[in-house]
């Protein structure tokens, strides 16, 4: 999808407030703010001072329905802020997002831990599991906040995801790491696990394919 489709969107969902998810400049660029956006306690100051009317926030377990499709935002372990004396000051979440044949894993930004498990046996098995796989070293700074691919692998698991697609990774610098490294660990990790793909930067699939992938047809990496 090319930022001049964002007008055909129905809904947007903004994980947190950091500048490489909450991005000012694309969100200008959406003709329409009667759009939905599905964001967290305290992100939608930022969003409606662009002008957009239909700003829903979220805590953890809450939920808003809109066209058919629900959607809850639950934990995850990363942090917000866009200034020096913002710090925490709005949450951040992973999302389930449920429509009435299929339900999808929005992992947000976030490091690994407990929390997963407990998100699966409470709203699992998801078909899909959106997980990421970028910007985790060094591992002394990142692994609380970052997933590295191997734990975005055990995130999807955790959760009882179906098939997993990775995101977060290779288009904004934010560590030392190699950028293109993600890619290579995480279908290493997927491996005799749980199907998934790498998808290139802006490519689109229909969530059906997904789907039918999980359940054997072939997909690609």
């Amino acid at each position: 999808m090319h930022v001049g489709d964002l007008h055909r969107l129905d809904v947007i969902v903004i994980s947190h407030n950091h500048y490489d998810h909450l991005d000012v400049p694309t969100l200008k660029r959406i003709e329409d703010k009667t759009i939905l956006i599905v964001t967290t306690l305290g992100t939608g100051t930022v969003i409606r001072k662009l002008g957009f009317t239909h700003v829903v926030e979220l805590d953890w377990f809450q939920q808003v329905e809109h066209l058919g499709v629900k959607f809850t935002a639950l934990p995850c372990y990363h942090f917000s802020g866009r200034a020096a004396n913002d710090n925490n000051r709005a949450l951040w979440a992973s999302f389930a997002i449920e429509t009435p044949d299929m339900k999808v894993y929005f992992a947000g930004d976030t490091g690994y831990g407990k929390v997963f498990s407990k998100i699966g046996e409470m709203m699992g098995p998801f078909d899909i599991g959106l997980v990421p796989i970028g910007a985790y070293g060094p591992r002394s700074i990142m692994a609380k906040v970052h997933a590295d691919p191997e734990e975005a692998v055990q995130i999807g698991l955790d959760v009882r995801a179906n098939f997993l697609a990775a995101m977060h990774w290779g288009t904004i610098r934010l560590t030392n790491k190699p950028m293109m490294e993600p890619k290579p660990r995480f279908k290493a990790a997927l491996a005799g696990q749980v199907p998934g793909k790498v998808f290139s930067i802006g490519e689109t699939v229909l969530l059906s394919a997904l789907r039918k992938s999980a359940s054997g047809a072939p997909l690609g990496l």
